[in-house]
């Protein structure tokens, strides 16, 4: 098995990205939008939308939102569901905000779904897996900031995914970046998983051999670090990160993913110096 090995080029470079720091802008916390599947027809965002109140889940009696919620438009288009009660069904999700002291973290529920079970699921699963990441980064609950809202919906053949992305500060630390996913299919009730989308052994020969992955998101000074780290890794870490990601596992994820057109997108953790975390992209390939 491949060690670890430490590249000396990061090392002469800890200094300068000290200096430099990360990314000094904030990420945008822009309002929710679709994005296309390449494989699939999909119906924009409604940004003309009505305007509707609903209450805060009842398992959730901290969460209310602030102001009046945007109602995004998920239309799914007739052939292109995966069962009867998903066709030409006006699926809408509506803004939620989790607050409480500095913590704002915003997230969709679902509402208008025909299959009630399939809804009641998706929405508990938002919640849960909204709430395991507050309590994944927020140490100290009174002093600690943390600001997350989700920046994509996509829904196609029954499977709803989410995008989240915001920022984490303890104290009087300098922010950490955060991006993660939520992915669930309505037609089956369950988490989709980054090792039902590739296996173990693709995605190590393409971090270490066919070298065929692109950073699509990166906070780092320079990308190449960022390359330097990963195929510095283990055949192990990777086997790990494949076994370990996205919800639905015994503990928080250590990586998410999440699908775009005929891409598998990758979200995994960097040290801060790296910035934070690093979305890398990959063509999907059979398992």
């Amino acid at each position: 098995m491949k060690k670890r090995i430490v590249n000396l080029a990061m090392i002469g470079l800890a200094g300068t990205l000290a200096l430099c720091g990360c990314r000094s802008d904030k990420p945008k916390e822009t309002q929710p939008t679709l994005f296309n599947e390449a494989d699939g027809p999909q119906m924009p965002a409604d940004t003309q939308a009505p305007v509707e109140t609903t209450a805060a889940p009842t398992q959730a009696p901290t969460v209310a939102p602030t102001t009046a919620p945007e109602v995004i438009d998920i239309t799914v288009e007739s052939g292109n569901a995966g069962r009867p009660d998903l066709t030409n069904v006006k699926l809408d999700a509506v803004d939620t905000v989790y607050a409480e002291n500095s913590i704002s973290v915003t997230y969709p529920q679902i509402v208008g779904l025909g299959d009630e079970g399939a809804q009641k699921f998706a929405n508990d699963a938002l919640y849960e897996h909204v709430k395991a990441a507050i309590d994944h980064y927020v140490k100290d609950a009174e002093k600690d900031k943390l600001t997350i809202t989700y920046e994509t919906l996509t829904l196609y053949r029954g499977q709803f995914s989410v995008l989240y992305k915001g920022t984490y500060q303890a104290g009087s630390s300098e922010p950490v970046y955060i991006a993660f996913t939520d992915n669930i299919n309505l037609i089956t009730s369950s988490n989709i998983r980054l090792s039902s989308r590739i296996s173990k052994d693709s995605l190590k020969k393409s971090i270490f051999e066919t070298k065929d992955y692109t950073i699509t998101e990166s906070n780092a000074l320079n990308n190449s670090y960022v390359v330097s780290y990963l195929e510095n890794e283990s055949e192990e870490y990777f086997d790990e990160l494949v076994k370990n990601a996205d919800f639905g596992g015994d503990s928080f994820p250590s990586a998410f993913s999440y699908s775009d057109g005929d891409e598998i997108r990758i979200i995994i953790t960097m040290p801060h110096l790296l910035g934070d975390y690093v979305e890398i992209s990959l063509v999907r390939k059979t398992k």
